[in-house]
């Protein structure tokens, strides 16, 4: 039986992600395990991208490459020799835990650089993967959520949304906002009935999740590829139109029709950013657990919230501005400057690192704002080593921006653009590798074989 070629199974990973990201979630949900299947094939995956850099790839870019991965793994090596955490087992498998979530996007986004040198790899292969996992996601969350089985987006007292067997809502709702224009625009070159539902479905799962992220970029991706679908291609106008009409007021009335957005509207109004689950774990209550009296709760907490912060900080317009941008984000960003300014250089050079050693040795709340976290996190010489693979990335979208090749090439830069934005805005991306990966995985379309999406 003949093996399937290198390219091939880059198919098969694709489809693997939204799987392991579900075996994930349920594992985090019914188990207390520290290293999940998700961690392990991850890992595996940034093993196979090293050694195709430094021993298979036949790619022009290998010696930039391999220089840069080299210097890479200095700092690393540098960055915990620099930590005190490193004289503890527990918090050095801490920071190490860290270190590969982060680490994970420049490394196999290097890979690809190379990989794309070497192969051809079907475009059309590629988004109809991508289609299939938008559907699958989808439906994990509609059917964890009307079957009262759905972990919550945030907590329970803050919210309604929920994020079927998953973990976290931030990273699902970046993941389909990413991939909704591919359903989108695949309903438009071919109106059946399953691409439809498809996209009914994706629209139902963002509503659900009820957070900023799902909600912005479900109307940012319907608004935006429909407009660019009627203008560009003029068959069946009228219909698309129609179809855009349909869809937008679908999607308001559904979210309409929920609980979900006004418990976002509340988080941002109170700035509760801190009910979010600490360190992306899920409660252990479903749905149908929720009472009551946990509802008249959490109206009295929002009460005591909302008047802390207008009789206490009193914000002025800038402040709500940011406030509701940003979640309270901003607060935490303030915290961590001051801290970053006031310590030693070696920790400016090479970062904080993520545990803080006040006597109980836990790890340090992150401001999820990703370029923010790794520049004091990992320091200067962190933050400029990391961002030389995206600064490469946005120099080959430069270069593509006048290819003929249009159409694939709008869903490529729509899908790293949002995630980029998302990483900057809310973070769960640069330092999530089941997220990242899709930055990844759009940036192969940015070089492979043309094919339209049928």
């Amino acid at each position: 039986m003949k093996k399937p070629k290198l390219n091939e199974k880059i198919y098969y990973l694709i489809l693997l992600m939204p799987i392991l990201d579900l075996v994930t979630g349920l594992v985090n949900k019914f188990s207390t395990l520290i290293i999940t299947p998700g961690i392990i094939i991850r890992g595996i995956i940034l093993l196979i991208s090293l050694i195709y850099v430094f021993a298979l790839s036949k790619s022009t870019n290998r010696k930039k490459s391999i220089f840069y991965l080299l210097i890479l793994g200095a700092f690393c090596l540098a960055y915990f020799i620099t930590k005190d955490s490193v004289f503890s087992i527990d918090l050095l498998f801490k920071e190490a835990t860290y270190m590969f979530k982060y680490m994970f996007f420049p490394v196999t986004l290097i890979a690809v650089f190379n990989l794309i040198d070497d192969y051809n790899i079907d475009k059309k292969k590629i988004l109809n993967y991508l289609f299939l996992n938008s559907i699958f996601i989808s439906f994990i969350i509609i059917i964890a959520h009307y079957s009262g089985t759905a972990t919550y987006s945030y907590d329970e007292f803050w919210s309604n949304g929920t994020v079927g067997w998953f973990t976290s809502a931030n990273e699902i709702g970046a993941i389909l906002i990413s991939l909704f224009p591919i359903v989108l625009i695949k309903l438009y070159e071919n109106l059946k009935v399953f691409n439809t539902i498809a996209v009914l479905v994706a629209i139902i799962a963002l509503s659900l999740i009820g957070t900023k992220v799902g909600y912005i970029g479900l109307f940012m991706g319907l608004i935006i590829f429909s407009v660019y679908n009627i203008i560009t291609n003029k068959t069946k106008r009228k219909m698309k139109i129609i179809i855009f009409t349909i869809l937008l007021i679908f999607s308001i009335s559904f979210i309409a029709a929920t609980d979900t957005i006004n418990d976002t509207l509340n988080i941002i109004r109170v700035g509760t950013k801190n009910v979010e689950k600490e360190e992306e774990k899920p409660k252990s209550e479903s749905v149908e657990n929720k009472t009551s009296n946990q509802t008249d709760e959490k109206s009295e907490i929002l009460k005591k919230e909302s008047e802390k912060i207008v009789y206490k900080e009193n914000p002025n317009s800038v402040d709500k501005i940011l406030q509701t941008i940003f979640s309270g984000r901003q607060t935490l960003l303030e915290r961590s400057y001051i801290e970053y300014k006031e310590t030693k250089l070696i920790n400016k050079l090479f970062g904080l690192g993520f545990i803080r050693l006040d006597g109980h040795n836990k790890l340090d709340k992150l401001i999820e704002l990703d370029l923010f976290d790794i520049l004091f996190r990992y320091g200067i010489i962190g933050f400029i080593l990391y961002i030389q693979p995206i600064l490469f990335l946005i120099k080959k979208m430069l270069k593509k921006i006048k290819c003929k090749e249009k159409h694939e090439l709008y869903l490529a830069f729509y899908i790293i653009l949002i995630l980029m934005g998302t990483a900057l805005i809310c973070g769960h991306t640069f330092g999530a590798p089941g997220v990242s990966i899709y930055i990844v995985i759009a940036a192969l379309l940015l070089e492979s074989k043309r094919g339209k999406l049928t």
